[in-house]
């Protein structure tokens, strides 16, 4: 590796919020600070160039004051009150901006933008980065072409780029037209890691999302990650490496794991309650019946309101069946 290299650490969907998520036993807020701190102090400490961040740094387009306020303190300064000695830019998520880029004026991360703590741009030959902030139209956009103009080694994406098919607007990594110029795609979005190197020596890297706002199952099994990138001026010469945040806890620390697994059960339950209600057939006008649908319920758990609406069901279809039967 050549010694002239520029260094950028990459950080996935933080999800930021003032509001706990049910999930969550800790101070969700508490958390994201602790490790948005953690981030930009690995970025200190392996001399970063700048900080990308993959898009929805908030979790909602306008998060509480508080809240706002001390994400600006931290991107502002480190702890000493010293200016970060590195450029930190965003690619826009649909959450900062609930999906409209029209929003972002007035949104918390506008309001980061304005007070010029971190930087929203298209490109910079600087840096060599392209950014694909968040629109509706963006995939198909991809699928059109829009990548293949684009001049720099690095392409920044807010999208859903997957590995195979998924669900809803998606492009899949070996599918996506790409310049020639293009060494990495690096996108956020998608809230699980990934990393592929097509046969054209092209890679794509998702490192996942650092906020944990709810108790998926990619979620549970492991904790957040960002990525450093080391490369030459045109990534002909790169090596990249996952660093953990030294602040982030283990899943079972922060989800309300137990509570989870009884949602669970009870919805599992629930739609096997359901489902079998559904199948009854007739049972003739026998009240201690329907005294046992609600008893076979209550033992499972399932919610009063539930029982009684399948009762009511019950007793509609029988009638009906009944009318039909003597008519």
């Amino acid at each position: 590796m050549s010694d002239n290299l520029q260094r950028k650490l990459f950080i996935g969907d933080n999800h930021i919020d003032n509001i706990t998520p049910t999930s969550r036993r800790d101070n969700y807020m508490e958390a994201c600070l602790n490790e948005l701190r953690d981030s930009l102090a690995l970025a200190k400490k392996y001399k970063c160039d700048s900080v990308i961040f993959l898009g929805d740094v908030f979790h909602r387009m306008e998060v509480g004051a508080w809240c706002r306020n001390q994400v600006l303190r931290i991107l502002k300064a480190d702890e000493e009150g010293n200016p970060w000695p590195f450029r930190k830019l965003v690619c826009v998520g649909n959450h900062d901006i609930d999906h409209n880029m029209q929003n972002l004026k007035k949104s918390s991360l506008g309001t980061l933008i304005e007070a010029e703590v971190i930087e929203m741009v298209d490109e910079d030959d600087e840096l060599g980065l392209y950014f694909g902030h968040f629109r509706s139209t963006l995939v198909n956009e991809i699928h059109a072409g829009l990548l293949t103009k684009v001049n720099q080694p690095i392409v920044v994406l807010h999208a859903s780029v997957v590995l195979a098919p998924y669900y809803g607007d998606y492009v899949i990594f070996d599918d996506m037209p790409l310049s020639d110029k293009t060494k990495f795609v690096i996108a956020g979005h998608i809230h699980f890691p990934m990393e592929s190197v097509r046969r054209d020596g092209k890679t794509f890297i998702n490192p996942g999302n650092v906020g944990r706002e709810r108790a998926t199952k990619e979620n549970m099994s492991r904790v957040p990650q960002v990525l450093l990138l080391e490369h030459n001026k045109d990534c002909s010469q790169h090596r990249q490496k996952y660093l953990t945040l030294e602040n982030s806890a283990e899943p079972d620390e922060i989800f309300r794991v137990e509570e989870i697994a009884e949602r669970k059960k009870t919805t599992i339950d629930t739609k096997e309650y359901i489902r079998r209600v559904t199948q009854i057939s007739t049972w003739g006008d026998i009240e201690d019946k329907y005294e046992s649908l609600r008893a076979s319920g209550k033992i499972k758990q399932i919610d009063s309101e539930i029982i009684e609406l399948a009762v009511e069901t019950v007793k509609l279809v029988n009638d009906e069946k009944l009318k039909k039967k003597s008519s």
